[in-house]
């Protein structure tokens, strides 16, 4: 597919990059012991991304720390999580100046997950006539799937649209909600209802339009053992599926707000130098026209 960077707005799921870009390399450090690896990792992944969609209009959105609106509806909302390591936030202070130095929007709201925030921002762009290309490989955004809305896997270089989803899956996208509500999500400690797996899901999910009708004919559900755990956990199952339903927030950003020029990248060219990211620029010194914009 593709995607004409002048009528697409771009959104990258900044917190999935930052786990991957932490993880992708082998410790790496700055002469004075500072640690960088996912800065570096960071920058290549955002230039791929740049040489590859050649992207005009770019938003790069993070979570926040703290309790979301989640925890209001379940308090054991991504309990199960590891704490992030000890360093990966101060690497994340210098990917936002990155981010600062090339001119890229960005937008974080505290108490919203950058789910929402993505599933806000595509919803007000993709009514104003906008293609919205969502950077991420969280399973969870397939449900904002549209005609106007498709996924960029960045480590698989997949494009997914609602067509090739419902292929693939075997359900369509707005049955998404719906499946998780049965299956859950571990990562995100969301119960859903247990005993269910991913085949019973899918059964349910096929015989039944919605969670609303199948509780309202669970006579028609066959397996009378998925019958009885559909109807102790009913609770389960509605809080679930409220929990993995994406919310909408007022973004409060307008198109102009996400315009990026690419030789704004030259603008790095003092972050690079701090933290030694020799390969970078070397880059930039030989790349004749961004090399004319860089402001030492």
């Amino acid at each position: 597919m593709n995607l004409d960077p002048q009528k697409t707005v771009f959104l990258i799921d900044g917190s999935s990059f930052l786990y991957r870009a932490y993880y992708s390399l082998r410790p790496l450090h700055t002469s004075s012991g500072i640690p960088v690896q996912a800065v570096y990792s960071f920058c290549r992944m955002i230039q791929k991304l740049i040489k590859t969609f050649g992207m005009r209009n770019v938003v790069l959105v993070w979570d926040s720390k703290g309790k979301t609106t989640r925890h209001e509806l379940y308090q054991a909302y991504k309990a199960t999580r590891q704490a992030p390591p000890s360093d990966l936030y101060e690497q994340k202070k210098y990917i936002i100046r990155f981010a600062e130095l090339i001119g890229m929007c960005q937008k974080a709201q505290i108490g919203i997950e950058a789910d929402d925030i993505m599933y806000s921002i595509a919803q007000e762009r993709s009514q104003e006539g906008d293609i919205i290309c969502l950077i991420t490989s969280d399973k969870d955004m397939a449900q904002m799937l549209s005609d106007r809305v498709v996924m960029f896997d960045p480590f698989k270089d997949d494009i997914v649209d609602a067509q090739k989803f419902t292929a693939k899956k075997g359900i369509p996208v707005e049955k998404l909600p719906f499946y998780f509500a049965l299956l859950g999500d571990a990562s995100d400690n969301i119960p859903g209802v247990r005993g269910i797996g991913d085949k019973g899901a899918l059964e349910l999910v096929t015989q039944f339009a919605s969670l609303d009708e199948m509780y309202a004919n669970l006579d028609a559900v066959k397996r009378p053992k998925v019958r009885m755990l559909l109807q102790e956990q009913k609770d389960s199952a509605y809080l679930s599926y409220k929990l993995f339903l994406l919310q909408y927030h007022p973004s409060g950003l307008t198109r102009s707000d996400m315009a990026f020029d690419v030789a704004h990248w030259s603008r790095a060219m003092p972050l690079f130098k701090e933290l030694g990211f020799k390969s970078l620029m070397q880059e930039l010194q030989e790349n004749k026209e961004l090399a004319a914009e860089i402001v030492e």
